[in-house]
């Protein structure tokens, strides 16, 4: 005869066609490693575990107490709708990833300097409305930084050149 507070009976039928999304909990290093190892051997993978567990629990009227106690899933049918095909690692050789990595810094200085471009250009179209020293000595100091890189830059000292001819001439 069945305890009707600690055992049940979940007959579930549900399709997981959603995209998985990443979670993170906290879990006894030594029972995780060896549930991450069994899961692997005989489902695959974790997810493949974990999401029909889930939906027992919350289809269901399993009885969790304070203390551990087992938990009887029986006849839990799963579809998967595999939308996406899975991905396997490829291997390059070193060189080839210097490549890459090289390429990125390469993209990524591009990237600022073209930022950077666009600042100085706004600051040299404001120049005029910010009477502040301390706010044009910054960019002049700024602007001297970026001279030999970007154009706008110069835009920014000769307005301070300018600006120095007014006041000594």
């Amino acid at each position: 005869m069945k305890d009707l507070k600690t055992d049940s009976i979940t007959e579930v039928h549900l399709r997981l066609d959603e995209p998985r999304k990443s979670v993170s909990f906290k879990c006894n290093k030594k029972l995780w490693e060896a549930f991450v190892l069994k899961c692997k051997a005989e489902s695959g993978s974790v997810c493949h575990v974990l999401e029909p567990i889930i939906l027992a629990l919350l289809t269901s009227k399993v009885h969790l107490g304070s203390t551990i106690k087992p938990l009887h899933v029986e006849n839990l049918h799963v579809e998967r709708a595999v939308k996406r095909v899975r991905r396997y690692a490829v291997e390059i050789e070193d060189s080839e990833c210097e490549s890459r990595v090289q390429s990125m810094k390469q993209s990524d200085e591009q990237r600022l300097l073209v930022g950077r471009e666009r600042v100085f250009r706004m600051v040299a179209d404001q120049w005029h409305l910010h009477t502040s020293v301390e706010w044009r000595e910054k960019w002049r100091r700024e602007a001297e930084e970026w001279e030999e890189k970007i154009p706008s830059a110069r835009l920014v000292l000769d307005l301070v050149s300018e600006m120095k001819r007014d006041l000594h001439g």
